[in-house]
């Protein structure tokens, strides 16, 4: 490419025949809706939003792809034998009803892979390992959800620096799943916008990533 602006005739075509390909399969009528909300809102809070978009992505992944996430922890036998005898040492505790109703709806979740397992394993099926600011934008989306303050520019700049995390991160799963592992991609999140390879973290810039410099 000559500038960053520039449109590839033959390289849109073939994005669009990709995306087309998985359209359905992948919901992403919903996924750009939900994406197309995280652009619209005030940048502080659009992380929640593209938070949102990746993990609708991933449901439907993990929808398309059973065979390879293990929903339960322990085998079905094995499970209720630990259950059977909790719900008799709980019937035996002296408390209340309600609370032996509220222990006895946990437990029945007890037996689930956690959500932040299901993610990571969901990543690691794309080939995709995310770095330390990744991490920290990822474990971050949430916060404006549950009222946590900026109580600093550095706090508020932080939190836009992971609302580009996210996009391009969204960015470069959407090429994985879509089979574009070929293309490169935009780094919002750095200085300058370095093309990257889809196996570059976003946010890494160093001498040694692999980083395609645009001609002048």
């Amino acid at each position: 490419l000559r500038s960053k602006n520039e449109i590839d005739t033959e390289v849109i075509q073939v994005g669009l025949v990709h995306l087309y390909n998985i359209y359905d399969r992948y919901d992403l009528k919903h996924v750009f809706w939900v994406y197309w909300t995280a652009v619209c809102t005030p940048i502080y809070s659009s992380a929640v939003h593209f938070g949102a978009t990746i993990e609708s992505l991933q449901r439907s992944y993990l929808k398309e792809h059973q065979d390879s996430f293990k929903k339960a922890l322990l085998q079905k036998n094995d499970f209720q034998f630990i259950y059977d005898r909790f719900i008799t040492t709980l019937e035996v505790v002296a408390i209340e009803d309600a609370e032996k109703k509220i222990l006895k709806n946990k437990l029945a979740n007890l037996n689930q892979t956690p959500q932040s397992q299901l993610s990571q394993r969901f990543f690691e099926c794309l080939g995709i390992e995310l770095n330390s600011d990744e991490k920290s934008a990822w474990k971050q989306r949430h916060n404006v959800a549950h009222g946590e303050p900026v109580e600093s520019d550095a706090a508020f700049r932080l939190a836009m620096r992971n609302t580009k995390i996210l996009m391009v991160l969204l960015h470069r799963i959407i090429m994985k799943i879509a089979n574009v592992n070929s293309y490169l991609y935009y780094d919002y999140a750095s200085l300058n916008f370095p093309l990257k390879s889809l196996s570059t973290g976003v946010g890494s810039y160093s001498s040694t990533d692999s980083v395609v410099k645009l001609q002048k």
